[in-house]
């Protein structure tokens, strides 16, 4: 059963917005590695390293794995235009993908420059994402992804 206090807050920010700050690791990891062969910015950087995480802001980070996971609705994007399909041989797309590419787009260095629409409700299989030129919904349909861009 979760505590009270901000453990909790944090933990809740987790699970609706894949948020993970880095004050919130510390808080975890103090006094269960001693001596610390594992520190939070090598946990991070794994995070990182295997795109499981991105950072978004100093010591933030955003994990699209442990969004909720909620049956995805882009109706708003749907009245504004047709989605993008990406997909390939046999409708399977990889475990872990949709995460990945998630990841992949709000590391990019190029433009356009992605960061998590704070606005919109954020599920494991469909992800907000805003940018200068616009935004952009990622859906995972299992077999497929669907691209919605409004801009």
């Amino acid at each position: 059963r979760p505590r009270a206090g901000p453990i909790s807050e944090d933990c809740e920010m987790l699970r609706t917005t894949g948020i993970l700050t880095k004050e919130f690791v510390e808080e975890l990891f103090r006094g269960k590695f001693h001596p610390h062969p594992f520190t939070v910015d090598k946990f991070f950087a794994l995070l990182e390293y295997l795109r499981i995480a991105v950072q978004i802001e100093k010591d933030t980070y955003f994990i699209p794995c442990v969004l909720p996971l909620d049956d995805p609705n882009p109706v708003k994007f749907v009245k504004e235009c047709s989605p993008a399909l990406l997909t390939w041989g046999k409708n399977v797309l990889p475990q872990g993908f949709f995460p990945a590419l998630i990841v992949q787009l709000l590391q990019r260095k190029s433009a356009p420059h992605f960061h998590p629409s704070s606005g919109e409700k954020q599920l494991r299989r469909a992800v907000y994402l805003n940018s200068q030129d616009g935004a952009l919904l990622v859906v995972d349909q299992t077999s497929w992804f669907e691209l919605y861009f409004s801009g």
